[in-house]
């Protein structure tokens, strides 16, 4: 069955179906979307049409609650109704109060003095192909329902762009008003040239990048780092790529790690790590593909040791972490893995998703950057990446200040004068046990009197499964703890002072959880010199984000189905969508 013919069979099941849900379930006026699509799950089954189906009246609650939350006053009362989702800022600002939260800012902390790949960094698949943005073609089969601003604020540090050179209302009538711009759509060759299919009125790439350097620049972020991925879709145009990079310097060009100048195209420096890359002034470290003109002197080429793949759905079926890694190299290869949530992808057989158990073996296997689609508050896949912390840890009481991890593979904090084994590293970076037991504050020289080199934590979830492995039964003690000022460290501390004798304290990354983060301010955007108005799309708390006026409801719907026409069957199927 072609591409088209499996779109066509698709759709119509999809109509069928979603009328029959709809019109026999019982009392269906009381129920959500979310009602409606577990009961279409036992459909999901049947081969080639289930699974598009029950996926295609998802998508259909999904769209149907976009263009409710564009309603004023909806978000919080109407809108969940429809698809089963908080997405508003009072669910965002309970996140950012949670739990998971802080278990992934204390975890982000373990990794930044490793090689990129031995590091998390979650990300987002299509970051700015997302609903809160003005619709558009694109926005309207849309990966996202947040800004990039709020989903940096739920522990986001990857963010994905797809950069096109296409007409724009905010086009500079010199290139025939092209303009660099996110959009998911594909080039096309036609006989007057390049079109962009599916791309239509979507954000510039600068007015993206100003609220990306917007929420760097929030005190409470100072010393966040983002890995940003530009998938280049710019036509090899020298224009083009000079234009997307001078949105690049004019934004973010200042705290960004840089290509040597004039070196060409170089590959992603992998073997760095965070601290590394900080230490010499960066923010922000940018991959993507290679280009001509000023985009090589920002953009660092993937190169050979970045491996991906978006068929995340069956991850791990049938095999383990160590075959995993062996397979693919993670020791030495920057592993990313995504998922796709659209309706095209999902018609063509090319949907993937992520679920949290899925979440939880990726970072127990060591996945550097894990994808996620249709991120939201109370996604249950945010705290499966937490990989540290047991549930509820660490607390506030000054009499447990020691992190130790405990059989469930997990830390939590307990008394420091406690005598445990020690969790120690090894010549060739492994890990072994001390003999005997010790109390936190003696690791270090126990370690080195047992012949090891030094206390240690591990520093991202494959590296603490490899401890548990040789740790057996109990806990056993990390160079882990909270110092005077009450920020949870990692090493043992010189000085003689307990940490359990230390108050707890609120560092900037032991944030009380009943501390309310301050708003991200409005980043500013310019009119277009072309006149064209800006739109005041919103991050969930209200706050604007400067973009384009774009399509209303009615056209953006019928961009998608020209898409699915004649665009599908031509989607490439060897790079990222």
């Amino acid at each position: 069955m072609t591409h088209r013919s499996k779109l066509r069979a698709g759709t119509v099941a999809l109509g069928l179906t979603a009328v029959l849900l709809l019109t026999t379930t019982p009392t269906a006026s009381a129920q959500t979307g979310g009602d409606v699509v577990e009961a279409c799950d036992p459909l999901s089954e049947i081969p080639e049409v289930g699974g598009r189906v029950c996926g295609g009246i998802e998508r259909l609650t999904w769209l149907a609650a976009q263009h409710c939350r564009r309603a004023p006053g909806l978000d919080e009362v109407v809108c969940p109704g429809i698809d089963g989702r908080d997405i508003n800022e009072a669910a965002v600002a309970a996140f950012e109060g949670g739990w998971a939260a802080r278990a992934l800012d204390l975890q982000r902390d373990l990794d930044r003095d490793v090689p990129l790949t031995d590091s998390l960094t979650l990300h987002t698949h299509n970051s700015a192909n997302s609903t809160a943005y003005a619709p558009s073609v694109s926005t309207n089969d849309a990966n996202q329902v947040l800004t990039i601003t709020d989903q940096l604020r739920l522990g986001i540090r990857g963010i994905e762009i797809d950069v096109h050179w296409t007409p724009n209302p905010a086009g500079d009538p010199a290139d025939a008003f092209r303009e660099p711009v996110q959009c998911h759509g594909e080039p096309v060759a036609t006989p007057l040239g390049t079109i962009h299919g599916g791309c239509s009125v979507d954000q510039p790439l600068v007015d993206l990048l100003t609220e990306l350097r917007t929420w760097l620049d929030q005190p409470e972020n100072a010393d966040e780092f983002v890995l940003l991925y530009l998938e280049n879709v710019l036509d090899d145009d020298e224009t083009a790529h000079d234009d997307a990079a001078a949105s690049i310097e004019s934004t973010i060009g200042d705290i960004a790690f840089r290509p040597t100048a004039g070196g060409g195209c170089q590959d992603l420096p992998v073997e760095r790590s965070k601290n590394e890359l900080v230490s010499e002034g960066a923010r922000v470290l940018i991959t993507g593909n290679c280009g001509p003109g000023a985009w090589t002197d920002l953009v660092f080429q993937r190169g050979p040791s970045w491996n991906e793949s978006g068929g995340t759905t069956d991850y791990l079926a049938g095999s383990d972490c160590d075959a995993e890694r062996a397979a693919h190299d993670y020791d030495s290869k920057f592993i990313r893995r995504w998922e796709d949530s659209t309706f095209l992808s999902l018609m063509a057989g090319a949907g993937s998703y992520v679920s949290p158990e899925v979440a939880a073996a990726m970072v127990a296997c060591g996945v550097n950057l894990p994808g996620l689609d249709q991120l939201h508050p109370g996604d249950d896949r945010l705290p499966a990446f937490v990989w540290s912390w047991r549930e509820q840890e660490p607390g506030v009481d000054a009499g447990r200040a020691c992190a130790a991890q405990g059989e469930d593979a997990r830390f939590g904090a307990l008394d420091c004068a406690l005598e445990l084994p020690f969790a120690c590293r090894t010549i060739d970076g492994g890990w072994a046990l001390t003999a005997d037991a010790v109390s936190w504050v003696q690791g270090d020289v126990a370690c080195q009197t047992s012949g090891h080199v030094a206390a240690g934590v591990p520093a991202n979830g494959w590296d603490n499964e490899l401890l548990r492995r040789i740790a057996g039964d109990g806990d056993v003690w990390l160079a882990y703890g909270r110092n005077a000022e009450g920020d949870w460290v990692a090493g043992i501390p010189t000085t003689t002072t307990d940490p359990g004798d230390v108050k707890p304290g609120k560092g900037p990354k032991d944030k009380d959880p009943k501390d309310k983060p301050d708003k991200p301010s409005k980043p500013k955007t310019d009119e277009p010199a072309n006149g064209t108005t800006v739109a005041s799309a919103r991050n969930a708390d209200g706050t604007d984000v400067g973009v384009r006026r774009s399509l209303p409801f009615g056209v953006g719907v019928l961009g998608v189905l020209l898409a699915s026409a004649f665009f599908l069957p031509k989607r490439r199927r060897d790079r990222d969508s």
